[in-house]
C-alpha cells in the first residue's frame, strides 16, 4: 500500500476484497476477523461502495475498533483491530 492512501499504520492481515459484491465483502471480514488473535489488525481493500455502511456498523455492533478509513477512486481501506475482549 503507498503511503499517501493509507496512514501508517502497520497490518498483520490483508484481506483483498476487491471485485467481490455484497455481501462477500462482509462474510470474508467475518471470517477474518473470527481467525483473529486479541489485538491483530486487519486492513481490508474492498470496491464495493456498500462495504462503507456495512463495514462501519458490523464493526460497531461487534466491538471490534475501526482504526482507519479511506477511500481512493473506486477503493475502499479499512483497517480494524481486534479488540481485546473478544
Amino acid at each position: 500500500m503507498s503511503s499517501n492512501i493509507l496512514p501508517d499504520i502497520p497490518y498483520k492481515l490483508h484481506l483483498n476484497a476487491e471485485n467481490l459484491v455484497c455481501p462477500m465483502p462482509l462474510l470474508k471480514m467475518k471470517q477474518v476477523l473470527k481467525k483473529m488473535h486479541k489485538g491483530d489488525t486487519l486492513l481490508v481493500t474492498a470496491t464495493d461502495s456498500g462495504t462503507s455502511k456495512d463495514f462501519k456498523k458490523y464493526v460497531e455492533y461487534t466491538g471490534y475498533k475501526l482504526i482507519s478509513y479511506t477511500t481512493k477512486d473506486k477503493y475502499y481501506y479499512w483497517i480494524t483491530i481486534k479488540h481485546e475482549s473478544k
